[in-house]
């Protein structure tokens, strides 16, 4: 996973959305459709390919209000496969106990998505595992998604058919509560002040049936790497990029808006921004540059298409923009790219045969 590729500008790893794309499958929704308007394809969804995660929350609630599909993240979880989570589970699946993939779930959280985060709290006999959006954007589908992979993941690593005592939700009570409270095997509480699934403290001592202690030092070490090189804490400068980044599709990134989406006035705006030395135009030319690079380099989308995801008024103000940012053609960047990243896709597959062959 490469971590330059990262910026706090409300992108997340398209590995995210591989059991998405199984389960919406399986309802027959246009996943080719959504992938291409996520600016992705199958093949990207394995690779290191990043998306905005302000695009990517808007897709899976759309999709789980298709018929069928009242538990999108609860299905999507059910479809995993070992590896979905990359480096992360790696690190998780080596340890030797489950507090200790716990654990490092909670200090790798952010190299799958630098939007949100993982916590544990152990008081007693209990243990809390909460997930914290910290995001400007919150997608219910999502939250439900990464609780029962959490769990589920847990249950394969341990042999175990492991479950919670209860399983909180912040948001409202859905049409359905049994199939939630069949996925988890607890009772499950809507409405409540935190997302976070509470276990017997001691299911923390639960044995992992495969700890490889020599490869995951490796792990940890190549997963600590890629953390320190991505942000620690999201600032009001990170929290405007995100929202710059939801705001480009409408064409409406400007100071006036953003403000009114941070609930402050124009002036606080602009004075908390020159307080971390940065401008409003440098920050959307940054989410310009990245997404652009991210279009390029991970979808089959036109110039015009790619023009009017990033609110530029035509492919000929986009083309010159480009070649102010980086000295070439948007054409000349997407073939020099291409040629690249399969090179890259190679060393990747190689690597996951490596990890293949460990365990």
């Amino acid at each position: 996973m490469d971590a330059k590729a990262v910026s706090s500008s409300g992108l997340c790893s398209a590995r995210w959305l591989r059991p998405f794309v199984q389960a919406m499958g399986e309802r027959s929704v246009d996943v080719e459709g959504e992938l291409r308007g996520l600016g992705l394809d199958r093949v990207r969804l394995t690779t290191d390919a990043w998306v905005s995660q302000a695009r990517v929350a808007e897709t899976l609630e759309r999709a789980s209000q298709s018929p069928g599909f009242g538990t999108l993240g609860l299905r999507a979880a059910e479809c995993l496969i070992p590896g979905d989570f990359d480096v992360l589970e790696y690190v998780a699946a080596t340890c030797g106990t489950l507090g200790e993939a716990i654990r490092a779930g909670v200090r790798f959280m952010h190299l799958m998505d630098p939007g949100s985060a993982l916590s544990l709290q152990v008081s007693g006999d209990t243990a809390t595992l909460c997930y914290h959006m910290e995001s400007s954007i919150h997608s219910v589908t999502a939250v439900e998604f990464v609780l029962a992979s959490m769990l589920f993941i847990g249950r394969r690593l341990t042999g175990e058919p492991l479950c919670p005592q209860e399983v909180h939700f912040r948001h409202d009570l859905p049409a359905r509560k049994s199939s939630y409270e069949r996925s988890f095997g607890a009772t499950v509480r809507f409405g409540a002040g935190k997302d976070a699934m509470i276990f017997a403290a001691s299911a923390l001592d639960m044995p992992l049936t495969r700890p490889e202690p020599v490869l995951h030092s490796i792990l940890e070490r190549h997963a600590t790497a890629l953390a320190e090189r991505l942000p620690s804490r999201r600032s009001f400068k990170q929290k405007v990029l995100d929202l710059i980044a939801e705001e480009l599709m409408s064409g409406n990134p400007g100071v006036e808006n953003l403000a009114r989406r941070l609930e402050i006035s124009t002036r606080t705006f602009l004075r908390r921004l020159k307080a971390e030395d940065a401008s409003h135009r440098e920050l959307v030319t940054g989410v310009r540059r990245a997404m652009a690079v991210q279009y390029l380099t991970s979808s089959e989308m036109s110039m015009s298409e790619i023009a009017f995801a990033l609110g530029f008024s035509t492919s000929n103000s986009f083309h010159k923009a480009f070649r102010q940012w980086f000295g070439t053609t948007p054409v000349a960047y997407r073939r020099d790219e291409g040629e690249r990243a399969s090179g890259e896709l190679k060393l990747n597959e190689s690597f996951c045969s490596l990890l293949a062959a460990s365990g």
